[in-house]
């Protein structure tokens, strides 16, 4: 008997190595599984959010624009700059000719299935041109000016490509805190109509230039922050000429002001966007290949200014800039 049990248990252990080996295989191939299904679902997660990144470009509505070329250039969103529907001027009367070209340039938008934004430049109290800026001290203006975006909003809401108004009052003559003051007014009014539509406030003008510091952007819901920034000219890397000042320029300087607007934004529950306001002349397709890997790092939305305006400011002709685009929508 003692010599069965010795030959059979040997046989017996065996046996339970090998169910014990051949369950720690399926064990493993189990946990690989599920650690490679993860790593799909992660690389799919990061590609969406990849993918769902804002790459606007704003588009000048009193110009003719080809919008396939928008959509070639493989660009998300549009930012359609248009005249307000009401004249700056009391009584502030229907403009039908800025209402005329704005339902004109958004058919054509919707007709290749573009994502918009309907970028005001004038309005009740505010003129494009700047010779009217009295909505920054007249409240009822501003309040005009609020009835004249809900106008548009209902024009617009119940479209799935429309995404939302842009508040862009530029104005450096202006004080910050009057700038805040009226945009916070102007777009409260708004939201109590239309408290889901997404609004984007372009930052005061002079923000870039102080290195988006000591920004007093009041408390707003619903509401992504737009930083511009803008040159009148400049030799990259070297200097630029802002609104005001000259400043020194370079892939650093850039970096480290966008970082300080992002962690602002973060720090105050907004959503951020970067608008690229500069002339498209020599060496500017470096400056903007800089912010785009800045954007990469810091995860910012671009919006480039613009390509239509046929001016130096209209990046269509430059074909250094344009490869750099076509290199990053991709």
């Amino acid at each position: 008997m003692k010599r069965f049990l010795l030959i059979i248990l040997p046989v017996i252990l065996l046996s339970s190595f090998a169910l014990i080996k051949s369950s720690s295989k399926k064990d493993s191939k189990i946990i690989s599984d599920i650690k490679n299904t993860k790593k799909i679902i992660d690389a799919e997660v990061l590609e969406a959010k990849v993918d769902n990144k804002i790459k606007a470009v704003s588009v000048d509505g009193s110009f003719p624009f080809d919008v396939s070329k928008v959509k070639d250039l493989e660009f998300n969103l549009i930012i359609l700059k248009n005249a307000g529907v009401r004249i700056p001027s009391s009584p502030y009367k229907t403009d039908y000719k800025a209402l005329k070209s704005l339902e004109k340039n958004i058919k054509e938008i919707e007709k290749v299935n573009m994502n918009y934004i309907i970028d005001v430049t004038s309005g009740p109290g505010f003129s494009s041109d700047g010779n009217i800026s009295s909505i920054f001290t007249n409240d009822t203006e501003a309040l005009y000016f609020s009835k004249m975006l809900c106008e548009i909003i209902k024009r617009h809401s119940n479209s799935k490509y429309f995404k939302g108004i842009m508040l862009d009052l530029e104005n450096t003559n202006v004080l910050e805190e009057n700038y805040y003051n009226t945009t916070k007014y102007i777009i409260e009014k708004v939201q109590k109509n239309y408290p889901d539509v997404k609004i984007l406030l372009s930052l005061y003008p002079l923000s870039f230039e102080n290195n988006f510091q000591n920004i007093l952007v009041p408390k707003l819901s619903n509401v992504t922050l737009n930083g511009v920034v803008y040159f009148k000219g400049m030799s990259y890397p070297g200097y630029a000429a802002g609104y005001k000042t000259s400043l020194k320029l370079n892939k650093n300087i850039l970096l480290s002001n966008l970082q300080t607007f992002k962690e602002f934004s973060d720090r105050n529950n907004y959503d951020m966007i970067i608008t690229v306001k500069i002339p498209w002349t020599e060496k500017s397709d470096i400056l903007l290949q800089d912010i785009f890997e800045i954007s990469k790092m810091l995860h910012l939305n671009i919006n480039i200014y613009n390509i239509n305006s046929l001016d130096d400011y209209d990046f269509s002709q430059n074909k250094d800039v344009l490869k750099i685009i076509e290199r990053n929508n991709k």
